[in-house]
């Protein structure tokens, strides 16, 4: 028996989602034998991708758009559909539409025996036309409900929502705290019963939110208003259209001279919205990274065999990276930059060594290892662990793999444990250096309003070394050194393809 065009049309739609979805590193669990929704679904997720807006291709979303069109075509039944018949009216009596030899309670009977009226929308607009005169329309009126929302039986009214967060307010105006199982005994949901107390906090939330944004009282909680005239948004053009000739202009960039020169100091989304304002459009969201079919099966290894692990085996592992390795490097003079290898584990966060150049060589390591500091740092990390070996997951670097680099380590008694090749993801480390940059950068920016004299290499490594010993730094490496089981169970749901860490 042959396949119809529906199914044909659908089959051939499949197969180009798969091919499409390969390119995109999108996962789609599709087969010959999908049923419509799973394959409407799936064309969605893959169109998302693949849209030129979003950095797709535009040949790969009219082939989706086209073959999407095709089986919608062929799934539409052939032929004219037969008219329903519709039974003749009685003598005398009104048509359907409303005549005047029927009066609506009449028309309302007819009409609620076929099938009951149903209000889906959260609001109904209501008018007079069709209606024959207006006694008929107020009969309409006093017979139409009034809907104003859905509400879950086990939500509350809008008297009981006011109340909750009337009780929560007072609370906290006093100085007092009042637990949310307080709170729950005063209130009903709309079945008459207690609610539990999460409920009623998340309802407090979602009530005040409702009202519209809170004021802020400035001077109590220190932050204050951007206020941003027109000579800083003619300074804040005047800067983009100069630094985007010489190097990469980002709106950190634009806040940190306005700091400096006019003394400043806003937000880097109000800097973002007042470019938007005058025409201006930053680049769009990266993609993620497209990875090949042998590089998908190397990360799906590597995280397969991190989450066979235990916790005290993943605990000891170290994670070295060198900071500041970023893509816009190369732009930073080497006056300014203070290149660092440090790592992080579940202890925490620690430095391994300062370098005064921006790339290491073999011997560069070799040194640093004999000496002793990555043993150091690797010990700081996990003081319980005083004797080797020690496991130190590290990158694809050149120089890791020299000769005089893997005696170094030997010798010292670690093992190197190397990641997938363009998977910064699963490096906890790459995490940790973004919170590091941020920080740094907010300090930068109070030094500019401030008119602080700009730091030299020796005081910004103090000042790196300080910011890395909090105890803020030692929270961040530990957690994103916890997050990497979590990353490894997106990649293998994912069979290996790029994660959103």
């Amino acid at each position: 028996m042959g396949l119809t065009g529906a199914v044909q049309a659908r089959r051939a739609l499949v197969k180009l989602l798969l091919t499409v979805a390969a390119a995109y590193s999108v996962v789609v669990r599709l087969h010959r034998g999908s049923q419509d929704s799973e394959v409407i679904a799936a064309s969605r997720k893959v169109l998302r991708k693949a849209r030129p807006d979003k950095g797709g291709a535009d040949e790969h979303a009219k082939q989706l758009n086209a073959a999407k069109e095709r089986w919608d075509q062929a799934k539409k039944p052939r032929g004219r559909p037969k008219r329903a018949e519709q039974p003749e009216a009685p003598a005398g009596a009104a048509a359907a539409d409303g005549a005047p030899g029927e009066t609506f309670q009449d028309l309302i009977a007819r009409e609620v025996s076929k099938k009951a009226y149903r209000v889906q929308s959260a609001g109904v607009l209501l008018t007079h036309f069709g209606v024959q005169g207006l006694p008929q329309w107020r009969q309409f009126l006093a017979h139409m409900p009034v809907v104003s929302e859905m509400r879950h039986p086990k939500g509350f009214s809008f008297q009981q929502e006011r109340r909750i967060v009337l009780l929560r307010e007072a609370t906290q105006s006093d100085g007092s705290h009042v637990e949310w199982s307080e709170i729950a005994k005063k209130v009903n949901n709309l079945l008459g019963k207690r609610p539990r107390p999460r409920h009623v906090a998340n309802t407090c939330r979602r009530a005040t939110a409702r009202r519209g944004p809170l004021k802020y009282d400035y001077k109590k909680c220190g932050k204050k208003p951007d206020k941003v005239t027109k000579e800083v948004e003619r300074f804040l053009v005047k800067k983009l259209k100069e630094v985007r000739c010489r190097t990469a202009c980002t709106s950190t960039t634009l806040q940190l001279l306005l700091a400096s020169e006019m003394k400043v100091k806003v937000t880097v989304r109000y800097v973002r919205k007042v470019l938007s304002k005058k025409g201006f459009r930053w680049l769009p969201k990266r993609q993620k990274r497209l990875y090949s079919k042998d590089q998908r099966k190397a990360r799906l290894t590597f995280a397969k065999k991190v989450l066979r692990m235990t916790s005290a085996e993943l605990n000891t592992a170290f994670t070295p990276k060198l900071s500041g390795d970023d893509e816009y490097g190369g732009q930073v003079p080497l006056a300014r930059a203070v290149p660092m290898w440090a790592g992080c584990a579940a202890g925490g966060l620690s430095i391994v060594a300062f370098h005064p150049t921006k790339k290491l060589c073999g011997e560069d390591w070799a040194k640093i290892v004999n000496r002793g500091d990555l043993v150091k740092a690797v010990k700081s990390v996990n003081p319980k662990r005083k004797k080797g070996p020690w496991s130190v997951l590290c990158d694809n670097e050149s120089f890791l793999r020299a000769k005089v680099s893997n005696a170094a380590v030997k010798a010292a008694g670690v093992k190197l444990w190397k990641m997938p090749a363009k998977s910064p993801d699963l490096n906890p480390a790459e995490r940790c250096w973004s919170w590091l940059r941020r920080k740094l950068r907010l300090m930068d920016l109070d030094d500019a309003v401030k008119k602080r004299p700009v730091l030299g290499k020796t005081a910004y490594r103090a000042r790196v070394r300080s910011v890395v010993k909090s105890k803020k730094a030692q929270s961040v490496g530990a957690a994103q050194a916890k997050l990497m089981k979590r990353v490894c169970r997106e990649v293998v749901r994912k069979m290996g393809a790029a994660t959103g860490f």
